[in-house]
């Protein structure tokens, strides 16, 4: 991470200090609200997952960028910290993820609001937007 980054971050977290619980792993925060690790685009990288009446959300932050690098998981996008690790992290997301049919809430992502499903392909996934009103 950028000098400037750092800077960034500890200005905006000093606040917070002594107001947070950090967790290692996997994590239920809430009932129906999970934290999982998803390293790689930055240390410490996690997916939120929203669990209610036998559905599933996964806020995926930035574990990728843009629907492209579901279709090429082999491209290793620069600005991941640790490419390998993160390339880790979007397989084991994403097969969840299309496994589960979870809806995915991928805030990069076009359309706006950004939420679909992922298909499992030969190689990668697929994303599939919803239709909204």
């Amino acid at each position: 991470a950028s000098s400037s980054m750092v800077e960034i971050a500890r200005r905006y977290l000093a606040p917070l200090a002594g107001r947070q619980e950090l967790v290692e792993g996997e994590a239920e925060i809430l009932p129906g609200i999970s934290l999982l690790p998803a390293p790689g685009h930055t240390p410490g990288h996690i997916v939120v997952q929203v669990s209610s009446n036998g559905g599933e959300l996964l806020h995926i932050a930035d574990t990728v960028l843009y629907p492209l690098h579901l279709e090429h998981p082999d491209w290793l996008p620069a600005l991941d910290v640790d490419p390998e690790g993160a390339a880790m992290s979007k397989a084991r997301i994403f097969d969840q993820a299309a496994e589960r049919k979870a809806l995915v809430f991928a805030h990069h992502f076009p359309p706006f609001p950004a939420l679909g499903y992922v298909e499992k392909r030969d190689v990668g996934w697929e994303w599939e937007p919803i239709e909204t009103l």
